[in-house]
């Protein structure tokens, strides 16, 4: 997505650097996270991934599209409760 704006906004994709698109700070999960904790997170905070560390080391980036994928390939459903 920030290639998509960046290149809409009529940048040049082979001349802008990556730090300047990057999201500025990372939210980050821990690998036993349940998908409904990470999907509150996600929803909460109004991002599409998060990062996931296993102590000091990446393991991983989870996504919203990851979360669904799973949700509905197994029917299951969300006992979430809206606030």
């Amino acid at each position: 997505r920030d290639i998509l704006l960046s290149v809409g906004a009529g940048q040049d994709p082979d001349a802008e650097l990556v730090r300047d698109h990057m999201s500025d700070s990372v939210i980050a999960a821990a690998p036993d996270w349940s998908l409904e904790r990470a999907a509150a997170e996600m929803s909460r905070r109004g991002i599409r991934h998060l990062v996931v560390y296993d102590n000091a080391e990446l393991v991983g980036v989870l996504s919203m599209r990851d979360i669904v994928r799973v949700w509905t390939s197994e029917g299951a459903t969300s006992g979430m409760t809206p606030d």
